[in-house]
Parts: structure tokens; C-alpha cells; sequence
């Protein structure tokens, strides 16, 4: 890409990046409401992932489905254990 077409793709980038801003600004209320349900939709996620994670929802699986718990390796608990800390971590800000 030439110096003259890289300055023009950039000059149109910078042109629609300041127009979306504008438009964000004249009226935010409907960017407010939509990122707020967005942000409601991941926290949902979040939970479904934590919950996954954890050894009770081995338990709970098991016993909607009248079995004996099944022992979790000890692998296994180790990075639940690391991925439940870090979505805890991302929930909190930390």
C-alpha cells in the first residue's frame, strides 16, 4: 500500500470514527440502553461459566440423574478452581 492510499484509507477511518462519535454524543440514551443489556447478557455468562466450573454442578448433574457423584481429578479441580479465581477477578475490577 502506497503512502497516498494509506493516508486516505486512515483519513477515512478518522472521518467515521469522529461521525460515530458525534452521533453517540447527540443522543446516548439508545448506546446507554443498549450497553447496559449487553453488559447484563455477559454477566449472565459469566455465571453459567462460574457454575460450570464448579464441583457443584458435577454434583447437581449427578444427582438429577440418580448417580453417585463422580470424583473430580485433581487436575481438573486445580484449573476450575484457576478459571472460577479469574472470572471472580474480572468481575470485581481486580
Amino acid at each position: 500500500m502506497k503512502d497516498k492510499d494509506f493516508a486516505n484509507r486512515l483519513a477515512e477511518f478518522t472521518s467515521k470514527r469522529e461521525l460515530a462519535r458525534i452521533r453517540i454524543l447527540s443522543n446516548p440514551e439508545p448506546y446507554i440502553i443498549d450497553l447496559t443489556k449487553r453488559c447484563g447478557e455477559l454477566l449472565h455468562v459469566l455465571r453459567q461459566i462460574e457454575y460450570a466450573l464448579s464441583p457443584d454442578m458435577v454434583c447437581d448433574v449427578a444427582f438429577d440423574m440418580d448417580i453417585k457423584p463422580i470424583d473430580i481429578q485433581g487436575e481438573a479441580l486445580i484449573r476450575c478452581n484457576r478459571a472460577k479465581k479469574l472470572l471472580e477477578d474480572y468481575k470485581h475490577g481486580r
